[in-house]
């Protein structure tokens, strides 16, 4: 095995070991706010309108993409956090 493979390996396993706590873990702070309590568009205008406005009222930052997965995640298997943990964990591979 090659010094790259060792590394990734050992990076995902840090990861994982990290993180492995966290996956039956509920939502906190703003996640309530941007998913749970964010309706799920149910037509193209509507999810247009994702890239037109800021997060939310109350945070005013714009993030579309960000607003876009959660929403799209949200669409496709309910609130339930574990698969949005599984997929932050799964960006997180990816990046390191």
């Amino acid at each position: 095995m090659s010094q790259p493979s060792r590394a990734a390996l050992a990076i995902a396993a840090l990861l994982l070991l990290v993180y492995a706590r966290s996956l039956g873990n509920g939502f906190v702070y703003d996640d309530l706010l941007h998913i749970v309590d964010e309706p799920v568009p149910e037509t193209v205008a509507q999810f247009a309108q994702i890239f037109a406005e800021p997060m939310s009222p109350l945070v005013p930052y714009y993030r579309p993409l960000a607003r876009l997965l959660n929403v799209g995640q949200k669409w496709l298997h309910g609130a339930s956090p574990l698969p949005f943990h599984l997929l932050n964990l799964a960006l997180d591979f990816a990046c390191a």
